[in-house]
């Protein structure tokens, strides 16, 4: 059996969730057009619920571009330290991630 090399491996895995971004986000224009039309008493928190997709898209935008980055060749280490969501680099980083952790570089509906 041939073993990827690792840089590759890392920059296919980036490119794979940029793949997997866009479909979310494709969803989450979908998602969010059912809920516009959804009257506010049959879905009460269903704008709430579906932001989560943001966080979904922002968390696959931070693992992929840290997955790109190494593929590339920075330095794991120095890669983490790049990461704008602090609570995905705390858990990357093997750091505990308290529920009152500030949650960094949140972007709501971009």
């Amino acid at each position: 059996m041939i073993q990827p090399d690792g840089r590759a491996l890392m920059s296919a895995m980036g490119g794979e969730l940029a793949e997997v971004r866009a479909m979310v986000d494709d969803l989450s224009l979908l998602v969010s057009d059912m809920i516009a039309r959804c009257p506010p008493p049959v879905c009460p928190d269903a704008m709430g619920r579906a932001q989560a997709f943001d966080m979904v898209i922002q968390r696959l935008d931070v693992l992929g571009g840290l997955m790109s980055d190494i593929g590339a060749g920075t330095p794991p280490e120095t890669a983490l330290k790049g990461l704008t969501l602090s609570a995905v680099a705390d858990r990357l980083a093997g750091r505990e991630v308290g529920a009152n952790a500030p949650s960094g570089d949140f972007v709501l509906f971009d």
